[in-house]
């Protein structure tokens, strides 16, 4: 926990420390939680009608005592080739070597896998395609999703316990020197897959395939193991 005082206000607000950070800057977030209920912290007695989106912070004093912060995701480096978390290229490396993804592959064959194949009368494919190159990691798609499908919002105590129930997530990791990173942001949604993993896993078939080759869910039947989760991950 830290206070941070400007000429007209202070403020106490705990740190949250993620490379990339400019030196001598402090990045604070608007909002105190919904439904009638103020949650987080208020950092609006800092702004002020003279500038409303930066303020020069006159001391900052670190404060006895702590404050647990909790995230859906829990690591965030990327380590190069001794860990395939997330393949990236550049334009010209895809133009100079298209198949870089597989090269970089650590998996004798891409092919592998342990499900049996699936195959489709129905002349369609069902997907969903998403532009990495254009992703700022906003999370409004999962914001979105949330509201949308009226997504059970578990709280702050479960989401430490890694009990989130969220079918879209985006994943920002980075990579390079921590004080310069290059930052990746990898959307993970549930994308319907052919060969799903959940659904070989689900004690009560929620999760099933219908003839077009989509990947449904029958919510009445679920019970919330995760283990369709823990699986997909």
């Amino acid at each position: 926990m830290i206070e941070l005082r400007t000429a007209s206000a202070a403020i106490a607000a705990p740190v949250f420390v993620l490379p990339g950070q400019a030196e001598n800057a402090i990045t604070l977030h608007f909002g105190r939680g919904a439904s009638g209920q103020a949650t987080g912290f208020n950092v609006y007695p800092l702004r002020a009608a003279a500038g409303l989106w930066s303020a020069r912070v006159e001391t900052v004093r670190k404060l006895a005592g702590g404050y647990d912060l909790v995230s859906t995701q829990t690591h965030y480096r990327l380590h190069g080739e001794e860990r395939q978390i997330y393949r990236e290229g550049t334009l010209a490396e895809f133009a100079r070597k298209p198949d870089f993804v597989k090269q970089r592959s650590s998996s004798p064959s891409d092919a592998e896998t342990l499900y049996d194949p699936r195959f489709y009368d129905y002349p369609l494919k069902w997907g969903m395609a998403i532009d990495l190159t254009t992703c700022i990691g906003c999370n409004a798609c999962v914001l979105a999703c949330n509201i949308e499908n009226n997504i059970p919002i578990v709280g702050k105590k479960q989401v430490a316990l890694n009990r989130e129930m969220l079918w879209l997530r985006i994943d920002t990791h980075y990579s390079g020197d921590a004080n310069r990173p290059r930052y990746h942001h990898q959307p993970v949604p549930c994308m319907h897959c052919e060969n799903a993993p959940c659904e070989y896993v689900c004690p009560v078939e929620t999760t099933l395939h219908d003839h077009e080759g989509l990947n449904l869910q029958v919510y009445n039947r679920c019970i919330g193991t995760r283990y369709c989760s823990n699986n997909c991950h």
